[in-house]
Order: structure tokens, then sequence, then C-alpha cells
């Protein structure tokens, strides 16, 4: 006689089995800086600075001292003496979203295949859906840079009648006779 083996609590049965991948999300995501924001700073910190504090006002290496305030260092050359923080000059300066939730957010963005909205991000996080489009297209757009320094690049604001135009100056017929 061919006994079965129990099947464990944590696996569901039926066709829900397959919902089951939730539980590896959770374990993925259960490491410190994903859920603390000392560890998140130190997880940043070894990221962008292996070699010590970088001052992004002047660019020294490794010359700065702590400051009172947790995360914050000032820069120690004469000319500078700036304060600094692993997210001066980033996507991430100035928000008021806690810094592990920005590390959870570019891990979820960065793992996911197609991306990830901002309702999703919103759900998963807990964070209001206007704070997670913000952060949505804060790290979009510095993926499309390669780096993790703020928004930046020329604009050029382009009127609708420029765009009506060939590089002639003729403007342009569409197939239906009106003027595009």
């Amino acid at each position: 006689m061919v006994t079965k083996r129990p099947r464990p609590a944590s696996q569901p049965k039926g066709r829900y089995r397959y919902l089951a991948y939730g539980n590896m999300i959770e374990h993925a995501f259960s490491a410190p800086q994903f859920r603390d924001d000392d560890a998140a700073r130190w997880f940043l910190e070894g990221i962008l600075w292996p070699d010590g504090p970088v001052c992004p006002h002047c660019g020294v290496v490794n010359y700065a001292y702590i400051t009172k305030r947790p995360g914050e260092y000032r820069c120690a050359e004469k000319e500078c003496r700036k304060d600094l923080a692993v997210t001066t000059k980033t996507v991430m300066e100035r928000s008021q979203i806690a810094l592990h939730k920005w590390v959870l957010a570019f891990a979820l963005m960065t793992a996911s295949k197609k991306g990830i909205g901002a309702h999703q991000l919103h759900r998963t996080l807990g964070i209001h859906y206007q704070s997670a489009w913000f952060m949505v297209h804060r790290i979009r757009e510095c993926m499309r840079q390669g780096g993790l320094g703020p928004p930046s690049g020329e604009c050029k604001i382009i009127e609708a009648e420029q765009l009506r135009q060939d590089p002639t100056g003729a403007r342009i017929q569409t197939a239906h006779g009106s003027s595009f």
C-alpha cells in the first residue's frame, strides 16, 4: 500500500498551488536593508562609497568626518565643508520616503522583466499612490541615465506648429487633405 506524504501547511492544494511563489518573494526581500533605514543606509554606502565617503560637491574621497546626525558626514576639505549623505545629489535626495522603501523599490523594479507600475509599487510598499508615482518616475529616469544621479539634461520645448512643418518649412499634408 502506497501512503501519501502529508502536504505542508504552507503549500496550497489544487489549482492554487502555483500562487505559492509569493512566499519566495517574501523570503527574498526579508534582508535587513529592505526593512530598516539604518541597514539600508549601510547597504547604499557600501555600494556607492566602497572606498569611504565621497563628497558630491568637491569630489574628495574618504576625507569626511561623521556629524551628530546618523548617516550625515561633513567634508573635511578646507574650501568645501559641506554636509553630505549617501542620498546627496541622487534621486533620493530630500525625499520624505523612507530609505529602505527606496532600496526595495529599486530591487523590485530591476528584478521585474517588464518593470513595475506605480500602482503595484503603491500596493507592495504600502505608500500613497502619488509617492509611488514619484518614485517610479525618478527610478526610471536614473535607469535611463545609467546612475543614481538626479535627473538632468537639456530640454527643448517644441511647439505644435514646429511639429507640423518639414525641414524646408513647408506644411505637411495628410492623406485626407488636411494639413498636419
